[in-house]
């Protein structure tokens, strides 16, 4: 959990640098120096969430690097929050000179300045604790020769895995034209391998390509290699003469030759044993999205995941999918867009069996999925231990719930009323799941300042009050299946939305507002 609180706020990080840049002038080298900082501890992290008897001063220490990167998310949405709030009542070119903004800038770049000297100060603590290293042990990867030997692996030596077997080889063989990445997450000797190999030997699933390739990925690749690889396989599956200079070519070079053999081409390839999140963004780049059906394989021992919704909910792939874009759980990698990122989440959560696929669409890709019962309660008891979140369905007090000051909230019972929830200002989502009458105040709303995702499905909830166009931070809203009306004014002031969901409302028109959401880039009604 902690790494992925510092994966999240790194993402953050390089989004804000990347697009509020002006906002930023003046803060932006603190949060630069963090961002570097934190990259540095990522791999300690790594190791301290291997260890399965983690000593209580590991757990501090995990602990304080994740609060952390909580502090500094919330600087960061704070700042841009109080900017954007000056922007709407100072002229645009003075904004950046007023003494309240110079002051305010101030005291954000010396809260940074802290938290820095903070991380720095954790190395200490971090050999006192035993993380000093990267340790390794015998099963964290198996031989090259031991891995390749599962391309040789009779069919009927496989014993398992046929409900994943079917899955892969049904979106292998799918009609979905856009090139999709197929991750497969489990431990060392987990069978990842073994189950690729099973469906990429398939005769049915090779006759779907034009060319296909399989690379082994050690721990210490080197991405020129990669590609020469990728250039190999290619030619030799089509049974075609390999260039007799190819290992006289650079990147630059390599790269174009890839892409001239792939563009007019349907290819599959799989990447086996990819440890490092920067192997896709180091190669995807000659692997062009040539819209005719391509796929892209890789098995891996990383993971990162999470959910809130009821008991037995049906919980809709393309809803999840917003959700953790909204939220940032999504890594930007070059050249693929955020919801195919997404989507190989999706997929290495059902490969686990972490999601039942309870519904698919017509081209057998899964339309709506729900959570085992016991799975959920596991994750809940992780979440709350680890402040990512927390459930209120009327079993504790609702003071203990508060209490948490946790980011995401799911109200599950019609005991109390939203109101009472005002003092969790850091909720970054906040999900409705009751059916009785809810309102929100202007009042309400102004605490929830850096709301990211609200959740109203089916809520008995018909006005929204203009309060609405204060959660500047928000990037999806749901109001599916609510008596609503009519949306505020104001909510053309929510810039960063990107999700609006008003389908079964009884919302007629849109107002004249929304031409103002700059970054709105889905709309169902």
């Amino acid at each position: 959990m902690a790494s992925a609180a510092v994966d999240q706020v790194i993402g953050i990080i390089v989004s804000a640098l990347q697009n509020e840049a002006t906002l930023l002038v003046g803060i932006n080298d603190e949060l630069d120096e963090i961002r570097r900082e934190l990259e540095s501890r990522k791999s300690f992290l790594h190791d301290a969430a291997r260890k399965q008897d983690m000593s209580e001063g590991v757990k501090t220490w995990v602990a304080a690097v994740r609060d952390t990167a909580h502090q500094i998310e919330d600087l960061i949405d704070e700042f841009t929050y109080y900017m954007y709030r000056q922007q709407c009542f100072t002229i645009l070119h003075r904004i950046f000179r007023t003494p309240k903004t110079l002051c305010e800038k101030h005291r954000i770049a010396s809260k940074l300045q802290q938290i820095n000297k903070t991380i720095k100060g954790m190395d200490e603590r971090r050999k006192r604790y035993g993380i000093d290293r990267i340790e390794g042990s015998s099963d964290h990867y198996l031989p090259l020769y031991q891995r390749d030997s599962a391309l040789f692996t009779e069919e009927d030596d496989v014993v398992g895995f046929e409900e994943e077997s079917w899955l892969l080889k049904t979106l292998l063989t799918d009609k979905e034209k856009d090139q999709t990445l197929i991750s497969v997450v489990g431990m060392g000797g987990s069978g990842k391998t073994t189950l690729v190999a099973k469906a990429y030997k398939d005769e049915t699933v090779k006759s779907c390509f034009d060319c296909y390739a399989w690379i082994t990925v050690s721990q210490t690749y080197m991405r020129d290699d990669l590609l020469k690889s990728l250039i190999k396989e290619f030619h030799q599956s089509r049974k075609e003469r390999v260039l007799d200079d190819l290992g006289t070519k650079g990147f630059k070079d390599l790269v174009e030759i890839l892409i001239g053999y792939l563009k007019q081409k349907k290819y599959l390839v799989v990447l086996d044993d990819g440890w490092d999140i920067n192997l896709w963004e180091a190669i995807n780049v000659s692997l062009p999205n040539n819209e005719l059906g391509s796929r892209i394989m890789l098995t891996t021992r990383k993971e990162d995941v999470g959910s809130y919704f009821s008991e037995d909910y049906k919980i809709q792939r393309k809803k999840l999918i917003r959700l953790w874009i909204a939220e940032g759980f999504v890594q930007q990698i070059d050249r693929t867009r955020p919801i195919e990122v997404a989507e190989s989440y999706l997929m290495e959560l059902i490969l686990r069996s972490m999601l039942q696929v309870v519904q698919r669409n017509e081209f057998g890709r899964p339309k709506h999925c729900k959570m085992h019962d016991l799975l959920r309660e596991i994750g809940l008891s992780i979440s709350e231990r680890e402040k990512f979140g927390v459930v209120y369905d009327g079993k504790a007090e609702i003071d203990k719930c508060k209490s948490h000051q946790v980011r995401r909230l799911s109200i599950q019972t019609t005991k109390g009323d939203l109101q009472s929830y005002s003092n969790m200002t850091r909720l970054r989502s906040l999900f409705v799941f009751v059916i009785s009458s809810v309102s929100f105040s202007n009042t309400l709303l102004s605490k929830f300042k850096l709301l990211r995702a609200l959740d109203l499905e089916n809520a008995a909830i018909d006005i929204l009050p203009e309060g609405l166009g204060t959660l500047f931070n928000l990037r999806y809203l749901n109001l599916r299946g609510t008596p609503v009306a009519k949306l505020p004014k104001s909510i053309g002031k929510l810039r960063n939305l990107e999700a609006l969901d008003i389908s079964e409302t009884n919302i007629k028109e849109l107002p004249s507002e929304v031409v103002e959401m700059q970054n709105l880039s889905s709309l169902a009604v």
